[in-house]
């Protein structure tokens, strides 16, 4: 009977008899990991597309929100004159400063 008691505090040390860890894992629970894996894939690479898509809508607002700081103060651009309207900044450069 002692013999059994030291069998038992010997295997307590690595988790007991119970261990799960010790136990090899079965295709079914293999297979289901696979799975939870390959959702767990699906789902990031559809979170990473809608991420990148968010950014690039972002960034063609930015785009358009710098070029309206172009047009904003003038309401006749005319593409037949020739002139953009004026830049908030920069200093027009007339022929006679030529």
């Amino acid at each position: 009977m002692n013999n059994k008691s030291n069998d038992r505090d010997w295997m307590s040390g690595f988790g007991g008899a119970n261990n799960r860890a010790d136990r090899p894992i079965t295709a079914s629970q293999q297979n289901a990991q696979v799975i939870q894996l390959e959702q767990d894939l699906k789902n990031e690479r559809r979170n990473q597309k809608r991420y990148t898509d968010e950014i690039e809508s972002l960034k063609k607002e930015i785009h358009k929100a710098n070029f309206t700081a172009f047009t904003h103060n003038t309401t006749n651009v005319s593409v037949n004159e020739g002139r953009l309207p004026a830049v908030p900044g920069v200093r027009e450069i007339t022929e006679n400063d030529l």
